[in-house]
């Protein structure tokens, strides 16, 4: 009962009008600093999401340079590797030319062996082997040149993804 009845002096000897007053003060004090706070976290929200916005619009803006780029290198490397296959396909061509020439050659003077062969005249025949054999090494060394000069046995790995390191 002892608590009760300080509890009931400290209310009758109390001014309640000056503590509801100042408890009233506090209480609005703390309003305006949770006002405060609140508006400050609101600006920071908006600040943080203008942030993240301009930071997604840098990374497409990024993005869009990158592809512009890689637009560029893939038309640059296409561009190298027509003139490459261009420039092969014609080296080829001008060999399968040169193949079906002697070819052609190479028949003709076994047709040409083959008549001197039949004939009796030692001086024709004579001449004919020297011509066949002039042929032949002409031919030999040409076969040397394009099997020296254009081996196109190998093939090429154009593959980018297998040297990239990630």
């Amino acid at each position: 009962m002892h608590v009760l009845q300080t509890v009931y002096s400290a209310a009758v000897d109390s001014n309640q009008r000056r503590d509801v007053t100042k408890t009233e003060t506090e209480i609005r004090q703390l309003q305006t600093k949770y006002l405060k706070t609140k508006e400050e976290k609101q600006n920071n929200q908006h600040h943080l999401d203008h942030q993240n916005d301009a930071f997604a619009d840098s990374v497409k803006a990024f993005k869009v340079k990158i592809n512009h780029v890689l637009d560029k290198l893939e038309h640059a490397l296409m561009i190298k590797k027509d003139r490459h296959f261009e420039m092969k396909s014609e080296e080829l061509r001008g060999c399968l030319k040169t193949c079906e020439s002697a070819l052609n050659a190479l028949k003709e003077s076994l047709g040409s062996l083959d008549i001197a062969a039949k004939q009796e005249d030692k001086q024709q025949k004579f001449m004919t082997i020297k011509k066949v054999n002039t042929l032949i090494r002409r031919w030999l060394y040409s076969l040397s040149i394009y099997n020296f000069c254009l081996p196109m046995r190998r093939c090429y790995d154009f593959s980018i993804t297998k040297h990239a390191h990630m």
